[in-house]
């Protein structure tokens, strides 16, 4: 049963502006989040839990996605440390006030403006219309933007290159939502993690979920 006080937030302002506390004291800046999804999905419905049996404690995780800082500041609450990569601008913008926030739980998370992928210079489709939350569903796989896009410029890495540059080691979680990113793993980006979790999205003729299964299971 879901004890009824983890559904309870507290709504306040702060240099006025509104912030959003969780029931295990996790805080954000309103204007930071997407008021459909983020609170919901990850302190409501904790889709990224994967087994309430497991000690978080100083494990390792990385998250591919971090956007507005909600994942890595869920999983510093349950004690881990995090790599949180964010390619957008603005969403990682939005993940440093949200880290500051919250500044004892910011020591467990190491915020990088990067996309994961591919080494290089990275083509990403966003929304060319003025966005508050930024764009929802920003690619450099594919266009989830219709005919109204722009592209933006970001810093990509292998995931492979990512681990020796930022000094990794072994990872115990692997979280990926990133659009079609999956899709450009590797048998050498997948060595010596413990579990994955993957929010995949297929697009086109090439990225199948049996082809993102096979990789997985060899």
């Amino acid at each position: 049963n879901i004890d009824i006080r983890e559904q309870t937030f507290k709504i306040s302002s702060l240099n006025n502006r509104k912030i959003i506390t969780t029931s295990n004291g996790v805080i954000f800046f309103i204007d930071s989040i997407h008021p459909g999804n983020t609170i919901y999905e990850t302190f409501i419905k904790k889709i990224h839990l994967l087994n309430s049996k497991i000690n978080w404690e100083n494990k390792t995780i990385v998250d591919v996605g971090a956007e507005c800082g909600d994942t890595p500041l869920y999983f510093a609450s349950l004690g881990a440390k995090i790599f949180a990569f964010e390619p957008l601008k603005k969403h990682y913008d939005f993940m440093l006030e949200n880290l500051k926030l919250n500044p004892k739980l910011s020591e467990k998370s190491i915020p990088i403006n990067a996309a994961i992928g591919k080494d290089g210079n990275l083509k990403f489709f966003v929304n060319n219309q003025n966005d508050e939350f930024g764009t929802c569903g920003a690619s450099f796989v594919y266009n989830n933007q219709n005919k109204n896009f722009k592209h933006t410029n970001v810093t990509g890495f292998q995931l492979n290159t990512a681990r020796e540059k930022f000094k990794m080691g072994h990872i115990d979680l692997l979280k990926m939502d990133c659009k079609g990113c999956e899709f450009v793993l590797s048998d050498k980006d997948l060595k010596d993690i413990d579990r994955i979790k993957i929010e995949y999205s297929t697009h086109g003729q090439t990225n199948k979920l049996e082809n993102l299964l096979k990789l997985l299971k060899q």
